[in-house]
């Protein structure tokens, strides 16, 4: 690749618009339990997504104004339904208010979704 492919790919990604568009808005959900986890409604309809012990997944946000998430806590299950809505970046923010049990919400990130082992 000669110096000036390389000026012009840096160019490039410089425009406004193009950096943004790749950038994106992505909110995640992390279980740290060693239990499964879901989320449903973030796409605006029913579909729900599982979210395997010990891992993080990407939360495919779509048309939604409410999201339903589920767990095991051991002797209990955890089914919590929440608003959301979306900001001005077009990211979703999950909308509650005071403790939430065995999730933290909107942390680090507004949509993000962390479960706690042992409580939060």
């Amino acid at each position: 690749m000669t110096l000036q492919r390389q000026t012009a790919f840096v160019i490039c990604l410089l425009v406004p618009g193009v950096l943004q568009a790749q950038s994106g808005c992505v909110r995640h959900f992390t279980n740290r339990s060693n239990y499964s986890w879901s989320i449903s409604g973030y796409d605006g309809a029913q579909s729900k997504l599982v979210i395997a012990p010990n891992t993080t997944v990407a939360i495919p946000y779509g048309n939604a104004d409410k999201v339903t998430i589920s767990g095991y806590i051991p002797n209990r299950p955890y089914t919590k339904q929440f608003d959301v809505q979306s900001t001005p970046d077009s990211c979703y923010e999950i909308l509650h208010q005071g403790p939430v049990g065995y999730i933290t919400l909107n942390k680090t990130q507004a949509g993000d979704v962390v479960t706690c082992s042992g409580g939060c």
